[in-house]
């Protein structure tokens, strides 16, 4: 005869998991009445499609600000573009008509 106190602890977790499983389904179908057109949720989808663009480009940009804050060149970039932002902005404040180029 087999001896039944050898039962793989496995089975058992699965067992267990398997029976929670059926328990939950048979509260949800006493519990749950269908739903009519009017109590739809349209915001299902929209949250669908918000997570699956969130995982799409979400990680392609982390990668992209991570290459750019790994990259030697970036600081001289950025003073680079700081100075030019200067120019183009506040460049011609002090300077006369003639300096700027514009003659009347």
């Amino acid at each position: 005869m087999a001896n039944c106190s050898r039962v793989p602890q496995w089975k058992l977790v699965y067992l267990f998991v398997l029976n929670c499983l059926l328990v939950q389904l048979v509260e949800c179908k006493k519990r749950a009445p269908r739903k009519t057109k009017k109590d739809h949720d349209h915001t299902t989808g929209l949250w669908f499609v918000g997570v699956l663009f969130f995982l799409c480009f979400v990680p392609t940009v982390l990668v992209f600000v991570y290459n750019v804050y790994k990259d030697p060149a970036t600081p001289q970039l950025i003073e680079n573009l700081i100075q030019i932002a200067k120019e183009k902005s506040f460049g011609n404040l002090s300077k006369t008509q003639k300096k700027a180029g514009k003659q009347t």
